[in-house]
């Protein structure tokens, strides 16, 4: 059976590739170490908890940027 994720919070993004453009330029901007949740969040306008609902931590998205580029 597969196994249901909770709710996104409120101020979700429905696609996780936004995310990952907008941690993209962060870090194109700052480098690696500008990139934070609290940061990601505030510029997509959205709850930081809609970013944990797709990427467990930093480190994870980090790695979704990297697969990227």
């Amino acid at each position: 059976m597969k196994e249901k994720l909770p709710r996104p919070p409120r101020g979700r993004i429905d696609d996780p590739a936004k995310i990952v453009d907008a941690a993209t330029e962060i870090i194109r901007e700052g480098g690696v170490r500008a990139l934070s949740m609290r940061r990601l969040a505030a510029r997509l306008g959205i709850n930081v908890a809609a970013t944990y609902y797709y990427f467990a931590d930093k480190d994870a998205l980090v790695d979704a940027v990297a697969d990227r580029v």
